[in-house]
């Protein structure tokens, strides 16, 4: 493939980005009704955004362009989708529990994961899964 039809193709780099890691986050999002249907709604929520955390995490190098690409409103509507969906359906199952606020949105959901999971310069290299306490335990 030419630079030509590259940039063709992805005329931004957050395109580029998104087709990149989009079999990755279509993983991530099929999780959710997988850890809905055999964890409590708390542990299934908890779970799915230590996923997401540690797949932010591995991405470091990356962290502030996939940022752009999952939280911007510009074009990637697909993946935003996909990503409000599964964490609308862990949401729901919490509400439903009375976990969270129903108006609690997806939207409030994932983009708060993604700055908790985007480190700071003079924050301390910590596991994101170190940094939280675990509130459930598998089933």
């Amino acid at each position: 493939m030419g630079v030509g039809t590259l940039y063709r193709r992805f005329p931004s780099k957050e395109l580029l980005i998104e087709a990149t890691y989009r079999h990755e986050v279509q993983l991530l999002c099929e999780a959710a009704p997988e850890l809905a249907a055999s964890l409590p709604p708390a542990c299934a929520l908890k779970t799915w955004m230590e996923r997401f955390m540690d797949f932010m995490a591995a991405k470091h190098g990356m962290a502030d362009a996939l940022r752009v690409v999952l939280t911007d409103d510009g074009e990637r509507p697909q993946t935003r989708a996909n990503l409000a969906e599964a964490i609308d359906h862990l949401l729901t199952a919490c509400a439903g529990q009375g976990v969270t606020r129903a108006q609690v949105g997806a939207h409030d959901g994932w983009r708060s994961t993604a700055s908790a999971s985007s480190p700071t310069p003079s924050a301390d290299p910590i596991s994101p899964r170190n940094s939280s306490t675990c509130c459930c335990t598998a089933s």
